[in-house]
């Protein structure tokens, strides 16, 4: 497709701050330092969701690395002044650090979704976003793209950036800022005619036709990555039969060392309360970690061309 960049190219950039940076294409070898990064910014994700979702498009995922002049110390040279590539794309040896990732995948062929933007708090305000936005802008090319905006910055991408569609869902994330348990006893533990089950192959096709209906598109390439990421666990819900499905959810151990549930897709509050409360009781991960902070609001924001 006309919209996928060259794995080779790169941009560089320096700011009157002196820092010397390059945009490229992320790599598996990125992963743990951009989620370092992601919790340097108090921002929150899955520690093997990167790996599932860059298998749906690797080239939206770009990263930002210092790189330093000739007459800095040897052993904080990057060999060769930058990033050497394999023919499968790996990363090879190289010193560069990582500073900074931006995410904008194609999880359709005419829709784009943009995340896991962050750069090291240290180096806020001196463009390295701003590239970054630039180059994952060009892989998106002109085609509809969509992002989750906090109310804080909804009138910068509105404005600025020209995503002026916002959608009249949102999604609102519970969090809360006591340090005692959850109350999970309050959570509904059954509910006749349905039936939990833990997401296995022969489960997949049917939970991909629900999820294609909650989201218009299908998800087919991705999902069964979802479902089978290292410290995580899935569930359905379906009638006894196991001919109609309900719902299913995901738990998943996150860049802090926590449990995170999602996505969790429910025809109603009271099946997504027995999903959370399997996810909870009957998964391997660690959920007595579960996250402890505060009530955020974010706002679906869309660039929509015809």
């Amino acid at each position: 497709m006309e919209h996928h960049n060259i794995v080779s190219s790169i941009m560089i950039g320096k700011n009157n701050n002196m820092i010397k940076f390059r945009v490229r294409q992320m790599t598996i070898n990125d992963v743990n330092t951009v989620l370092e990064i992601w919790a340097k910014n108090n921002l929150h994700e899955g520690t093997q969701t990167i790996q599932s979702f860059m298998i749906q498009d690797p080239e939206g995922f770009i990263v930002a690395e210092q790189i330093f002049d000739d007459d800095d110390d040897q052993d904080e040279k990057p060999k060769n002044d930058g990033e050497t590539m394999t023919n499968n794309g790996e990363s090879g040896q190289n010193s560069a650090p990582v500073i900074g990732m931006c995410v904008g995948i194609f999880v359709h062929p005419t829709i784009a979704f943009i995340g896991l933007y962050g750069v090291q708090p240290e180096l806020h305000g001196r463009g390295i976003g701003i590239a970054m936005w630039k180059r994952m802008m060009d892989h998106i090319g002109s085609l509809n793209a969509g992002l989750y905006a906090v109310p804080e910055h909804l009138t910068m991408y509105r404005d600025r950036a020209g995503f002026q569609n916002p959608d009249d869902r949102m999604l609102i994330i519970y969090e809360s800022d006591q340090d005692d348990h959850l109350n999970v006893d309050i959570l509904v533990n059954s509910i006749p005619e349905t039936k939990i089950h833990l997401i296995t192959t022969e489960w997949y096709n049917k939970v991909i036709d629900y999820d294609a209906h909650v989201h218009g598109y299908i998800r087919a390439k991705l999902l069964p990555h979802v479902f089978n990421e290292e410290g995580s666990a899935a569930f359905v819900a379906s009638n006894m039969t196991g001919e109609k499905i309900f719902g299913y959810g995901c738990i998943r151990t996150n860049n802090i060392g926590k449990a995170m549930i999602g996505p969790l897709y429910a025809d109603n509050d009271a099946i997504a309360e027995l999903l959370m409360h399997y996810l909870i009781f009957y998964s391997n991960v660690q959920t007595r970690q579960m996250e402890t902070l505060l009530l955020i609001i974010i706002i679906a924001m869309f660039r929509m061309n015809e």
